[in-house]
């Protein structure tokens, strides 16, 4: 299997606690063999080992999963990105499905024919475009004083914001995007919820230039948009007591307060 997964998790209540476990439960019940990576993100709760089940071996531990305690606090939706170059755990698989703790894959879907692409994307109504330029000049980003970047980045209808910065991502793809626009620099400058909003779209707008350059810009995000989708604000117990709601998603996911 050339794909895996890699995880942000945050953990700060008892309900958030779930969120990552039942996930991995989602993809083991679908991908039996794939790896999955969790890269914690600051949480105040530490939950004890815990066995992921799966239909074949219900007491056997999971040998393909990964834990990574990140040392960058705050980073979240950046990381994965990061210790998938970091720990190159390319060796292990070439595509990368970098999601949250509180997305779940209810139906297959086949990554392995997938390119790199964004998961989800959304309008850009709340772009701001100056700041995102500011917030990669800070990161010491390359090349995003171009001409031809500064045209892209400000022609709206030419690339896709990543809600919340979740992506499918070839290695070559990600490993281009370190090489010419230092993107690992943005680990250094994005803290803040906000910087964070932004670097949804920073993801979105590098992705996409990278993929034009290589003729393989997508139309469409692989599943739309989030807006679109499904019913913002649904929370983790109105996906557990009410699974009318999310009938018919492939993936579905849910939001928190953290």
């Amino acid at each position: 299997m050339n794909f895996g997964f890699m995880m942000s998790r945050h953990i700060n209540s008892q309900t958030s606690s779930s969120y990552w476990l039942h996930s991995c439960e989602c993809i083991r019940k679908l991908y039996p063999n794939c790896w999955i990576v969790v890269i914690d993100d600051n949480s105040t709760i530490i939950p004890k080992a815990i066995l992921i089940s799966n239909e074949k071996e219900q007491q056997q531990p999971d040998h393909k999963i990964i834990f990574i305690k990140s040392e960058f606090p705050g980073r979240g939706e950046l990381l994965p990105y990061y210790y998938y170059m970091e720990y190159k755990l390319y060796h292990l698989f070439q595509k990368a499905i970098i999601i949250h703790d509180g997305v779940f894959i209810k139906n297959t879907i086949d990554f392995s024919a997938c390119r790199s692409n964004v998961i989800w994307d959304f309008d850009h109504t709340f772009d701001e475009p100056e700041k995102e330029l500011e917030l990669m000049r800070r990161a010491g980003c390359i090349g995003i004083d171009t001409p031809d970047f500064t045209y892209f980045h400000a022609n709206k209808s030419m690339w896709l914001g990543a809600f919340g910065s979740m992506c499918i991502i070839d290695h070559d793809v990600l490993a281009e995007m370190q090489e010419r626009f230092n993107f690992f620099g943005l680990l250094n400058v994005v803290k803040s919820r906000a910087e964070r909003m932004h670097l949804e779209r920073i993801i979105g707008v590098i992705l996409s230039y990278v993929l034009l350059g290589r003729d393989k810009k997508p139309e469409k995000s692989l599943l739309g948009k989030i807006h679109q989708y499904c019913k913002w604000g649904l929370t983790f117990s109105q996906y557990m007591e009410s699974p009318e709601k999310t009938k018919g998603l492939s993936v579905v996911k849910v939001w928190s307060d953290r």
